[in-house]
C-alpha cells in the first residue's frame, strides 16, 4: 500500500486506497498512524479536495472515510464557498439534500448511519448560513412541505430546524458578522410560525406518531420557545397540547414548560399569558404528585432511581424554581383554590436529596425568596421559614475548602480554596440563614440552642453535628443586635465550655480527648466570627488560648495543626485585643507572652505549624499601638530564626561543598519562619530582612555551589534540600519587596548587600541553564518595580544572566518549560516598563532581539503568555509616544513601528491566535491612532520604496494595511478592504467601535470570495459591501 498516491492529482482518486489510509490511521502501529496522519492532513488541506467528496460518499466502504469527506466539505463551505460559481454551489446543495432525503426516508438506521446523517445535517446548516438569504429563501416552506411526505424524513427535518436555530441564536458569535447574524435571526423570526405549525401538527396528531418523532418536535419547539413572543405562544394554546404528552415525554415537556416560564408575562389585556402559567403549574404539580408521592424515604428513592428518572427530577426542580422565581405573585393570585402549599412542600423535600446540582438549584431559589422585599415573597418566606431554617441547619457545610498538598519529600501543607464550589454554596446558605434570622431572630436562636442542648445531653453524639451547628452560628454573625448577640453567645459558649469540661474530665478513652479537640476548635471558630463579643468577654478568649497552647504540645499532628491554625485565626480576628490587652491570668498581652517564650510554645511543632504561629504573631506585632513596641516585638520575634541561621549555618565551612540534611533542615526552617513573619507584617519586616542579608548571600552561594557540584547523587535528598532553601530565599526576596513601596529606608550598605544577593542569584540562574528556577524570573520582575533597589549595571546583568539563557531555553518551540516561559515574558514587560529609554541606547542587534522576543510571545497560543507580550508591545508604543527626546522616539518608530504593525496584523488573522483579539485590537488601535492624530513626526516607512517620498504616514499605512489583507487573502474583494481600512483609521480613537468593526471583518475574511466568480455573484458582493458601509 503506497498511500502517497493519494496526493497525486494527475489521476482519479483511488477511494479504496483512501479507505486503507483511514483504516491505518485508526488501527495501524504508531509509525503507520503517523505516516497516515501526515498524508491525510495534506490530502484534506488541498484546496481542490472538496471536488472528490461526492466520489468518497458514493463509493467508500468506510464510514470513517465518509466522515473525513464531510469534514473536508464542511471546511470548504465555511471558508471557500463563495469562490465557486452559483451553479456549482446549487449542485453541491442539491446533492447533499438528496443524500439526506435518501438516508432518512427509511426508519431504523443503525448508530453509524445516524451519525452520518447528523454530519450531513451540519453540512447543510453551513450551506444555509451562506445561501439562505440570497439563494434559498424558500428553504423553510420547502422543508416543512417535505415533512408531510414521510415520518422519518419529518423527524430529521425537525432536527435540521433545531440545529439551524441553535447555529443562528446560540453559536453565531464568532462565525458570522453581527449584521449577517441579525439578518438571519430576522428571517427565522419571520418564518417561525411555519415551523411552529409543523411542531404543533406533530404533537396534536390523532394517530400517535413514533416516540422519536414526538421527541424531535418537542426538542425543536423548546429551542424556538426561547425567543418566540410570549403572547403568540399563549394565544396558540400549545401548553394544552404539550401538557397532554407529559406521561410519555415528561423530560422534554418540562423543558418546554421551563422555557415558557422563564419569560416575563406580557400584559396585553386578554390574560392568556397569565393563564398559561397557571396551566403549566397545575399540569406539572398534578403529574408530580402522581409520579413522586411524598412517602417516607422520599430522598432515598432518588438515589435508587435510574438516570432517566433522575433527569426528570432535575428538570422538575428547575421548572419549580423557575416558575416560583418569575411568577409567584401570579400563582398566588390565581391559584387560591389549589393553594401553593404543595409546591413548597415538594421543593423542601427535593432540597434534601443528596445531589450537588439539585441542591444548588434549590438553594439558589431559597436565597432568592428570602431576599425579596415584596409582600408575596415575604408571606411565603414567613410561612415556610421554620422549614427552610431546619433545612439549612441540616445541610450546613464548612466555609472553606482545604486542599492537602504533599511534596516529594513527604511534607504536607494545607491550601485554602476561598472561591471553590463549596465556598460559594456556604455563602448562599449564609445569606439564607441570615435573612431568616433577621425575620425571626428569636426563632433561630431557640432552634440552635435546643440542638446544642440535645447534643450535650447525648452520650454518643457525632462531631459533624456540632461542626454544622457552629458553622451555622458563624454564618449569622452580623445579623443580631448587640444585646441579642451577647445573650445568645453567652448561652452557646457556656454550653460548649460545660461539654469541654465534661470531656476533659473523662480520661478513660482517647475518644474523650479527641472530643475536647473538636469542642475547642468550635469555640475558636465561633470566637473568630464574633470578634466584638470576644473583645468584651476575655474569659472565653483566655479559656480558648490556654487550650490552644496546651494542644500545641499534643502527640497527634492533627491536633497540633488545629491548634496552630486556630491560633492564626484568633490573631487575625482580634489582633488589637491580643496585642494590647492583658487577658485572664497572663502578666502581659499575649503577643509578649508568646514571643518571649517562643521556643517553649513551638518546641513540639513541625515547620509548617511553626510557620503558622510565627505568622500569627506577625499579625499581632503590627497591631501594637506603639511604633517602638512594634520594632522591639519584631526584633524579638526574629531572634529565633536568626539563632538557627547563626548556630546551624556557621557550623558549615563556607568553602565546603559537603552538606548534610541535618545541617540544612534548620536553615530551611529558619527561612520559612522569616517568610511567615514577612507575609503577615508586610513592609515592617524590611529592616529585619536587611539585617539578615549577609546570611542569605552566604547560604545561596554554598547551596548553589553544592547543587552544581559532582558530589553525591544528582537528585539526592541533600541537593533537594538545597534547592528548597534557594527557592525559599527567592520567595522571601519577592515577598519583602512586593509589600514595600521602595527601598529608601535602607542604608547604602544594606542595598549593596541586597545587590550582592541578587547578583549571586542571577549568576547561579545562568550557570544552571536548563535546571534553573523559574521563580527567579518573577522575583526580578518584582525587583524591577523598585527603582531604588537597582544598581547601575543591573540591566546588563539581567540581560546576560536571565534574558539570554531563558530565551535559549524556550526558543525551540511554543510549549517546553511553560513556567519559565510565562516568567520570561513577565520579566520582559517589567524590563520594558523600567528600562525603555535604556533599551533604545543598547546596540541595535540587542534591542532587535528584545523586540523580536516580545513579538514571538504574541504568537503563543497560551493566552497568559500572548496577553503579556501584547501588553508589552502596547507599553512600548505608549512609552515611545511619551518620550521627550523626539529623535529617540523617531528612531524607534523608523526601526520597529512597521515591524510591530505587521506582526500584529499577522496574528490578528491567524485562527490559532484568536484568544488575543482584545489586546491585539487595543495595540492596533493605539498604533493607528498615533498616525491618525499626527503624533509620529517621522516617516515610519522606507521612502526609497515609494514613488512619493513626501507621502504621509496615514496615506502609506492605509495602503500598506490594505495590501497586507489582499496579500494574505488573495481571493478577498478589494472593495471590502478599502472600506474596512478607512474605518480602522477613522475609529482608532474609539476602541469599542474599532473592535466591533474589526471582529466582523475578521469573521468575513475567513470566508473568502473569488473575483472571477462573474456576474452571478454581483448582487451578493453588493450586499457584503453594504454590510461593511454601515461601519463608516
Amino acid at each position: 500500500m503506497n498511500i502517497e498516491e493519494l496526493l497525486d492529482r494527475e489521476h482519479p482518486l483511488n477511494v479504496g486506497l483512501l479507505d486503507m489510509a483511514v483504516q491505518a490511521f485508526y488501527t495501524g502501529d504508531p509509525a503507520t498512524q503517523k505516516e497516515a496522519e501526515r498524508v491525510l492532513t495534506i490530502f484534506q488541506n488541498h484546496p481542490d479536495t472538496w471536488q472528490q467528496v461526492a466520489s468518497i460518499l458514493e463509493t467508500s466502504q468506510s464510514l470513517h472515510t465518509k466522515f473525513l469527506g464531510l469534514r473536508i466539505l464542511d471546511n470548504f463551505i465555511t471558508v471557500r464557498w463563495n469562490t465557486v460559481p452559483l451553479e456549482t454551489r446549487l449542485e453541491i446543495r442539491n446533492y447533499i439534500v438528496g443524500l439526506v432525503i435518501s438516508l432518512t426516508s427509511t426508519a431504523n438506521l443503525d448508530l453509524m448511519e445516524r451519525t452520518l446523517v447528523t454530519k450531513l445535517n451540519m453540512v447543510l446548516i453551513q450551506i444555509l448560513k451562506k445561501d439562505w438569504l440570497q439563494h434559498w429563501v424558500t428553504f423553510i416552506p420547502e422543508i416543512v412541505a417535505a415533512s408531510q411526505t414521510n415520518l422519518s424524513l419529518c423527524e430529521n427535518n425537525l432536527r435540521i430546524l433545531k440545529l439551524l436555530n441553535e447555529e443562528i441564536f446560540d453559536y453565531s458569535g464568532d462565525q458570522m458578522t453581527v449584521a449577517r447574524t441579525e439578518k438571519l435571526k430576522a428571517q427565522m423570526k419571520k418564518e417561525a410560525d411555519i415551523v411552529f405549525g409543523l411542531c404543533k401538527q406533530v404533537l396534536e396528531a390523532n394517530d400517535v406518531p413514533p416516540p422519536s418523532l414526538t421527541e424531535a418536535a418537542l426538542a425543536t419547539l423548546s429551542r424556538f420557545l426561547v425567543w418566540l413572543p410570549q403572547d403568540f405562544v399563549a394565544d396558540s394554546g400549545i401548553v394544552y397540547i404539550i401538557g397532554n404528552l407529559i406521561d410519555r415525554h415528561r423530560v422534554l415537556v418540562l423543558e418546554c414548560f421551563t422555557t415558557i416560564a422563564s419569560h416575563d408575562i406580557v400584559h396585553n389585556g386578554d390574560g392568556n399569558c397569565e393563564a398559561q402559567i397557571v396551566i403549566i403549574y397545575r399540569t406539572v404539580m398534578d403529574y408530580i404528585q402522581k409520579a413522586l408521592p411524598l412517602v417516607k424515604g422520599f430522598a432515598l428513592l432518588y438515589e435508587d432511581s435510574d438516570a432517566y428518572d433522575q433527569s426528570f427530577v432535575h428538570h422538575a426542580v428547575l421548572l419549580i424554581t423557575t416558575i416560583l422565581s418569575k411568577h409567584l405573585g401570579t400563582l398566588d393570585r390565581l391559584c387560591y383554590n389549589d393553594g401553593m402549599f404543595p409546591v413548597f412542600t415538594y421543593l423542601l423535600e427535593l432540597s434534601r436529596i443528596e445531589d450537588v446540582e439539585m441542591w444548588r438549584m434549590c438553594l439558589e431559589y431559597w436565597e432568592y425568596l428570602t431576599s425579596q422585599p415584596d409582600q408575596t415573597s415575604s408571606h411565603y418566606t414567613k410561612l415556610h421559614l421554620a422549614d427552610i431554617r431546619i433545612l439549612i441547619l441540616d445541610r450546613m457545610i464548612p466555609p472553606d475548602e482545604v486542599l492537602l498538598v504533599e511534596d516529594d519529600d513527604g511534607e504536607v501543607t494545607k491550601e485554602y480554596i476561598k472561591e471553590g464550589g463549596k465556598s460559594a454554596t456556604f455563602k448562599s446558605m449564609k445569606h439564607v440563614l441570615s435573612d431568616i434570622t433577621r425575620l425571626d431572630t428569636q426563632g433561630t436562636i431557640k432552634v440552635i440552642q435546643e440542638r446544642l442542648v440535645l447534643l450535650a445531653q447525648s452520650e454518643n453524639w457525632a462531631w459533624v453535628y456540632l461542626n454544622k451547628l457552629c458553622w451555622a452560628i458563624g454564618a449569622i454573625s452580623g445579623t443580631l443586635t448587640s444585646a441579642d448577640e451577647n445573650s445568645f453567645l453567652m448561652l452557646i459558649l457556656e454550653e460548649l465550655v460545660r461539654m469541654l469540661e465534661k470531656s476533659s474530665a473523662d480520661t478513660r478513652t482517647t475518644i474523650s480527648g479527641e472530643t475536647s479537640y473538636v469542642l475547642t476548635s468550635c469555640l475558636v471558630y465561633i470566637g473568630t466570627q464574633y470578634v466584638r463579643f470576644i473583645d468584651v468577654n476575655p474569659i472565653f478568649l483566655n479559656l480558648v488560648l490556654s487550650r490552644l497552647f496546651s494542644y500545641m504540645h499534643d502527640s497527634l499532628p492533627g491536633v497540633r495543626d488545629m491548634a496552630c491554625d486556630s491560633f492564626m485565626k484568633l490573631c487575625q480576628g482580634c489582633p488589637e485585643t491580643l496585642a494590647n490587652k492583658i487577658i485572664g491570668n497572663y502578666s502581659a498581652p499575649i503577643v509578649w507572652m508568646v514571643i518571649r517564650d517562643i521556643n517553649n510554645y513551638t518546641m513540639d511543632l513541625d515547620t509548617s505549624q511553626m510557620s503558622l504561629v510565627y505568622g500569627a504573631l506577625g499579625h499581632l506585632v503590627v497591631s501594637l499601638a506603639s511604633p517602638i513596641d512594634r520594632k522591639l516585638a519584631l526584633d524579638e520575634l526574629a531572634k529565633t530564626p536568626e539563632i538557627y541561621l547563626n548556630q546551624d549555618w556557621h557550623t558549615v565551612n563556607i568553602t565546603s561543598v559537603s552538606l548534610s540534611v541535618d545541617k540544612l533542615k534548620p536553615v530551611l526552617t529558619a527561612i520559612k519562619l522569616c517568610q511567615a513573619v514577612c507575609s503577615s507584617t508586610g513592609p515592617t519586616y524590611q529592616p529585619i530582612f536587611y539585617r539578615q542579608l549577609g546570611f542569605y548571600v552566604d547560604i545561596y552561594k554554598v547551596t548553589s555551589k553544592f547543587i552544581r557540584s559532582s558530589e553525591g547523587v544528582e537528585d539526592s535528598l541533600e541537593k533537594r534540600q538545597c534547592q528548597k532553601i534557594k527557592t525559599e530565599i527567592q520567595r522571601l526576596v519577592e515577598n519583602v519587596f512586593s509589600h514595600s513601596n521602595d527601598g529608601q529606608s535602607s542604608s547604602n550598605s544594606s542595598k549593596n548587600q541586597l545587590q550582592d544577593l541578587l547578583q549571586v542569584i542571577l549568576e547561579d540562574y545562568h550557570a544552571l541553564s536548563g535546571t534553573s528556577e523559574p521563580m527567579v524570573l518573577d522575583m526580578m520582575a518584582t525587583i524591577l518595580g523598585k527603582e531604588e533597589l537597582l544598581w547601575p549595571q543591573a540591566l546588563d546583568a539581567i540581560l546576560a544572566d536571565l534574558f539570554e539563557p531563558t530565551l535559549m531555553l524556550i526558543n525551540q518551540n511554543f510549549s517546553d518549560y511553560p513556567t519559565h516561559r510565562l516568567g520570561f515574558f513577565r520579566l520582559l514587560r517589567s524590563l520594558n516598563q523600567r528600562y525603555f529609554e535604556d533599551f533604545l541606547r543598547l546596540p541595535s542587534n540587542t534591542i532587535t532581539i528584545i523586540v523580536d522576543s516580545i513579538l514571538w510571545g504574541t504568537k503563543h497560543t497560551v493566552s497568559d503568555i500572548s496577553h503579556v507580550a501584547l501588553q508589552t508591545c502596547l507599553d512600548m508604543i505608549n512609552a515611545a509616544s511619551q518620550l521627550e527626546d523626539e529623535d529617540m522616539a523617531s528612531e524607534f518608530y523608523r526601526m520597529y513601528y512597521l515591524r510591530i504593525l505587521t506582526e500584529t496584523l499577522t496574528i490578528l488573522v491567524d485562527p490559532d491566535c484568536q484568544n488575543g483579539f482584545k489586546y491585539q485590537s487595543q495595540l492596533l488601535a493605539r498604533m493607528l491612532e498615533l498616525v491618525q492624530e499626527g503624533e509620529i513626526y517621522t516617516q515610519v516607512f522606507d521612502t526609497a520604496t515609494v514613488d512619493n517620498p513626501l507621502m504621509s504616514n496615514a496615506t502609506y499605512l492605509q495602503d500598506y494595511v490594505q495590501r497586507f489583507f489582499i496579500h494574505t487573502f488573495p481571493l478577498l474583494q478589494k472593495d471590502q478592504t478599502e472600506v474596512l481600512v478607512l474605518g480602522m483609521f477613522e475609529y482608532s480613537g474609539d476602541l469599542e467601535r474599532f473592535q466591533s468593526d474589526l471582529l466582523d471583518f475578521i469573521i468575513d475574511i475567513r470566508q473568502v470570495d473569488d473575483i472571477d466568480a462573474g456576474n452571478q455573484r454581483r448582487q451578493q458582493q453588493q450586499d457584503a459591501e453594504l454590510e461593511l458601509l454601515r461601519f463608516v
